[in-house]
């Protein structure tokens, strides 16, 4: 009976410490459920004896247990149950003690054991509270892949070596103070012994990202000079600053290397749910035009912000990107835009002077206006009020620094719709959080339009940094479009980060598309075709977006220079202009090897992706 029970215990105590984050103390949690679950064992044994319960017999089980789980103590007055509770109370406590005094030993033997028999490892470099989150995502998709742990040490890269066989053994043997649950923790000076044979998932989560840089340098280096063993086995995603994602260019030619920031992670998840062409679907904004079997928009998707920093900047430009559709009374001209926003922030002028300097094309449009908010002052309500259908917004983006003044202000949205009979025009309402707070959602959980944006909270994937599922995709949509166009064209090493990006914000937007042509199963094929060269135009328009977003601007027609003409060059990279910032009917009369040549690049970006099973 008694072991009967002890095992039921035992199976609700399992239960409990695998629901626990923190599993590093489950040893204690073990050892007192044994030893407390003998102690009574032992005071009942003790009654039935015929012993009165005192404090004699009360202070004599205490020091039976613990002798009978260390196997000191003579069990022969016990019964067989409660030997095997006493035994198997012994085993856990033995095997606890062991692994608290010896768990990096075991833990290096089991990753080992892992990397044995695994072709591929997984290194994380960064952070403790970041690292720990991938790991748990890499646990729940890849239990048998083994994760090597890198804190980032200043020590450790200053110690680096140019060649990759060099070792600072008195470096190599230090303990990191930080650890990470399932990892087996190194420093970087061990990381860079790589074994052969091996693929390496190589993550560098957020830290300075200037040390990141010099990470990537040291990881190139090596890559080149063992071009011929680890190169193609050297799989590296890192993420770095945004600003210098997306108005720098980088340069790693030796590295399989997926550069991401955490801004594009966050907003990107968002707006991949939140479409700017489905708001508009859904307020009957856009409406299929049945001829070219397309939606187009009334008006300009309205976009209002309160506040800006590195993430409102980010969520400005994605959205800008995203909203390359077509307008009613379409004008194919580049100034002709289906994006507005306006910004409420402190330091408007500072804000916009920046912002232009970033992104000058947006600059000349005006399609951005910056207001300046004085502290305390809400009379910015009175912009998007109700009572001028005009002036309301599709989406209000509320982005403070304080999570408090975030929920006071949507609140206030919400109100003056309310008041004056307009809770059906509100907007899409988009609170920061900055901080974990179960009051937002009490307060405006139930809220329909209101949606949340975990700021504090960076959920890593698997799927997106190790598999990086959009960077696999993308390499496939190049390769197969290279081999439609009549030139060859630059394998995906060869590309470079910034081309690399446009191609994965092509197949991204693979969801936009579909949303604008909706259903086109029953098309025959010819009306199909006419389909697909309806979307090349809008493929364009979006691929122009997606450089004017990251910096670039127009190189006038006048300017390019007959040797450009004589070997079909478009763009001046180092200046960040192209001249194929213009619309679509001018692409024709820029450098090109064959009449149409630019044009069949945005068909067959369309056909790739919209022809892609997987997507």
């Amino acid at each position: 009976m008694f072991f009967i029970i002890y095992l039921l215990f035992t199976v609700f105590l399992m239960l409990f410490l695998k629901k626990k984050d923190e599993k590093r103390y489950n040893f204690i949690y073990i050892i007192g459920f044994n030893y407390i679950f003998c102690f009574v064992m032992f005071l009942i044994r003790h009654a039935d004896l015929g012993e009165n319960i005192s404090l004699h017999t009360t202070m004599l089980s205490m020091y039976e247990v613990p002798m009978a789980m260390t196997f000191q103590d003579d069990l022969g007055w016990l019964s067989w149950d409660q030997i095997l509770v006493s035994f198997s109370s012994s085993l856990c406590a033995i095997g606890s003690i062991i692994y608290l005094l010896f768990h990096r030993t075991i833990l290096r033997t089991k990753v080992t054991f892992k990397m044995l028999l695994s072709k591929k490892v997984i290194v994380l470099i960064g952070n403790s509270f970041d690292c720990q989150n991938l790991a748990e995502d890499i646990r729940r998709n890849n239990k048998r892949l083994p994760i090597l742990y890198v804190p980032m040490l200043d020590s450790d890269l200053d110690g680096i070596a140019d060649s990759a066989e060099t070792e600072d053994s008195e470096a190599a043997e230090k303990a990191a103070a930080q650890t990470i649950d399932g990892a087996l923790t190194i420093t970087v000076l061990q990381m860079f012994h790589f074994k052969k044979k091996k693929d390496y998932s190589i993550v560098i989560l957020p830290d300075r990202w200037s040390r990141t840089i010099e990470l990537l340098q040291k990881l190139d280096d090596i890559s080149k000079k063992n071009i011929n063993d680890i190169s193609s086995r050297l799989h590296v995603t890192a993420l770095l600053s945004n600003d210098l994602l997306r108005f720098e260019d980088l340069h790693f030619d030796n590295l399989d290397l997926y550069p991401v920031s955490r801004e594009k992670l966050l907003v990107r998840n968002f707006i991949g749910d939140n479409l700017p062409v489905s708001i508009l679907k859904n307020k009957n904004v856009m409406h299929e035009d049945e001829k070219k079997h397309v939606y187009v928009s009334d008006r300009p998707f309205k976009l209002f912000t309160v506040g800006f920093d590195d993430i409102v900047e980010e969520f400005i430009l994605q959205t800008f990107e995203n909203t390359g559709f077509f307008m009613k009374d379409f004008n194919d001209d580049l100034q002709c835009w289906a994006f507005e926003s306006i910004v409420i922030s402190s330091n408007a002028e500072l804000n916009e002077t920046r912002f232009k300097q970033d992104v000058p094309f947006l600059a000349e449009q005006n399609r951005i206006l910056f207001v300046e908010k004085k502290e305390d002052d809400t009379s910015w309500v009175n912009m998007i009020s109700p009572e001028n259908s005009e002036s309301i917004p599709d989406q209000v983006l509320i982005a403070t620094p304080s999570t408090d003044e975030n929920l006071n202000l949507a609140m206030r949205v919400i109100r003056e719709y309310r008041r004056k009979s307009a809770g059906d025009k509100l907007p899409q309402i988009i609170v920061f959080l900055w901080e974990d707070s179960t009051g937002a959602k009490i307060l405006l959980g139930k809220e329909p339009k209101v949606c949340f944006v975990e700021a504090n909270r960076m959920q890593f994937s698997f799927a997106e940094l190790i598999e990086r599922v959009q960077d696999t995709k993308a390499e496939e949509v190049n390769f197969s479009y290279n081999s439609k166009i009549p030139m060859k064209g630059k394998d995906w090493k060869e590309l470079g980060i910034f081309r690399q990006e446009s191609n994965r914000a092509a197949v991204w937007d693979s969801i936009n598309k579909k949303e604008i042509v909706g259903n086109i199963d029953d098309l025959s094929e010819k009306e199909k075709e006419e389909v697909y060269w309806r979307l090349a135009k809008y493929e364009h328009r979006r691929w122009c977006a997606f450089h004017i977003a990251h910096g670039w601007i127009k190189l006038p027609k006048e300017e390019i220079t007959k040797k450009e003409y004589e070997n079909n060059i478009t763009k001046r990279v180092e200046e960040r202009r192209h001249s194929c910032i213009v619309s679509w009917d001018k692409l024709d009369d820029l450098p090109q090897k064959k009449k149409g040549i630019l044009k069949s690049y945005d068909y067959n970006n369309v056909y790739e992706v919209m022809n892609d099973k997987n997507n």
